[in-house]
């Protein structure tokens, strides 16, 4: 159950990273306004819809105003839901969530954010694909 729980959260990491990180040079010069920016773009309802993790394909992230988001994933048929923070630094988004009792962090880089699609990548270089939920 630990390693669902450890996998989970590894997802819940690549799945807010893509939606935060941004391209260097698309970074504007006024930080305030970016992490303005990114926050209003970022709040809502995602679907991952591409992911090197298969299992995390079909998860659903929801980014709050006040700093913290919810990750829900299906894994063989039950569901599992891991509430956490995040926090935008430097276009990067940093996220901590208790998975399995023990507290996990994680930073990933925007590399598309709109109003409408996020992509995110990880320490390793992995790629995850969000599209925002229409209500």
């Amino acid at each position: 159950m630990k390693s669902r729980f450890a996998l989970m959260l590894a997802i819940v990491v690549v799945a807010v990273t893509s939606h935060l990180t941004r391209a260097d040079d698309q970074k504007p010069k006024d930080k305030d306004a970016s992490k303005d920016n990114i926050s209003a773009k970022l709040e809502g309802t995602w679907e991952v819809v591409k992911a090197t993790d298969e299992v995390a394909v079909g998860a659903i992230v929801v980014f709050k105003k006040d700093g913290k988001f919810t990750f829900t994933v299906k894994i063989d048929g039950q569901e599992f839901k891991v509430d956490g923070t995040y926090k935008i630094e430097e276009g990067k988004l940093h996220t901590t969530a208790n998975v399995g009792g023990q507290e996990e962090s994680d930073v990933d880089t925007f590399k598309k954010l709109t109003d409408d699609e996020m992509e995110l990548e990880n320490k390793e270089g992995k790629i995850t694909v969000l599209k925002r939920k229409k209500a």
